[in-house]
């Protein structure tokens, strides 16, 4: 009776072992849970994004009208007999230099450092 309590006890402490254990554990189990569910939340969020993609070629593929707003929208297509305005909004204040910021600064491009009447009295011989 002894050996039989020491064997139900070692497979007892044998299965708690697996239980707890980082490899098919519950840690694991519940790590794999959470993975689970992030990739269930991406493909419902695919599977949206597909059905918003198959609704724009449905609806490409069946009115004109949509290829030509496109068209306008995207490409900036105009017709043959319109006329294409473009509205550029001017700035309220000027700007502080007028060379374009990707383009390298020289010596006169460069604002010039003003000098106040204080530094021209110290740099002044006695």
């Amino acid at each position: 009776m002894k050996k039989l309590f020491v064997v139900f006890l070692l497979i007892l402490i044998w299965l708690q072992y697996r239980l707890w254990s980082p490899e098919g554990g519950i840690s694991e189990w519940l790590r794999l849970q959470n993975e689970l569910a992030i990739a269930e939340a991406k493909i419902s969020k695919l599977e949206a994004h597909n059905e918003a993609l198959k609704n724009i070629v449905l609806d490409l593929q069946n009115h004109t009208d949509a290829i030509e707003t496109q068209a306008r929208e995207v490409l900036h297509f105009i017709s043959p007999n319109e006329t294409f305005f473009r509205i550029i909004t001017v700035p309220k204040e000027k700007p502080e230099s007028y060379v374009p910021e990707n383009l390298p600064r020289t010596k006169l491009s460069t604002p010039e450092v003003e000098t106040t009447s204080s530094d021209l009295t110290a740099e002044a011989p006695p």
